[in-house]
């Protein structure tokens, strides 16, 4: 599943021992072969015998790419099954009023310190109109440290920027349920905020999941504080235009038809 190193590992070990390959969110694109995880995607894409696709646009992906539909299955989203399945356990909030939840943690945005204190920057102006919650990533505190960033985190200096450990699933879960939006670089927590309707801002060049810029509520920005800031602001306005519309294949039915499937030897039949 996905498209970190050890999926094309086993992929690439499978293929070699003539052991069927299955992938699923195959198709996933951002365009961009400097990303390590789009080169992943791309060559365990071409080695898989079965590839479940989580949205029409990675099934369009994989076609043009030349791959034959007969190994290509529509079958929605795994991360969407997740969060549906466990959603009911989940309860309490981070804070006790309203508040924004906000995750950094790519290398693109953290290991640049330019990149980083403008993030920074966004978040503690941003905490000064709503309480922010900040569960920081290993990778980010030791970059914050590292360039002696900590008195944009302490609390000393930001009211209600509330700097949190990272939480388990579960428990993070009820925090994203309970915001009023998130400001992320993660590509799960885009899929979850559009799914749950909450308002999410996207520190990146770019989305694996494209389907939440048209559908969902989803904003693309880049590390800029300014253009954080100004997205923001225009928060409300957009998820309101884009009301209830997200890929109708996530359902929460995913793992039911990859399972199918998989009991019919990957094939298209009945």
């Amino acid at each position: 599943m996905g498209d970190v190193n050890s999926t094309l590992g086993c992929a690439l070990a499978a293929a070699k021992l003539n052991i069927k390959v299955a992938h699923i969110e195959a198709g996933v694109r951002v365009f961009d072969n400097s990303i390590p995880e789009e080169v992943n995607r791309r060559l365990v894409d071409h080695i898989s015998d079965v590839l479940f696709a989580p949205n029409y646009s990675a099934v369009d992906n994989l076609v043009r790419e030349g791959i034959s539909t007969k190994k290509i299955h529509l079958v929605g989203n795994i991360m969407v099954d997740s969060l549906k399945a466990n959603l009911d356990k989940c309860s309490g909030t981070a804070y006790y009023k309203p508040y924004v939840l906000a995750t950094i943690h790519r290398p693109e945005n953290v290991d640049n310190e330019k990149n980083l204190v403008s993030i920074l920057m966004a978040l503690k102006a941003i905490s000064k109109t709503i309480p922010v919650i900040f569960p920081v990533h290993p990778r980010t505190m030791k970059r914050i440290t590292e360039f002696k960033l900590n008195n944009y985190i302490t609390n000393s200096y930001v009211t209600d920027f509330s700097i949190r450990y990272p939480q388990s699933y579960l428990t993070f879960l009820s925090w994203l349920k309970g915001a009023q939006a998130v400001i992320t670089d993660s590509g799960g927590i885009q899929v979850e905020t559009s799914v749950l309707r909450i308002p999410c801002i996207t520190i990146s060049r770019h989305t694996p999941w494209d389907c939440t810029l048209r559908y969902g509520t989803n904003t693309l920005v880049s590390c800029n504080t300014d253009e954080i800031l100004e997205a923001f602001s225009r928060l409300g306005k957009r998820t309101a235009d884009k009301a209830d519309k997200i890929p109708s294949i996530w359902d929460g039915r995913a793992s039911k038809r990859i399972v199918e499937i998989l009991l019919k030897g990957g094939s298209h039949g009945k």
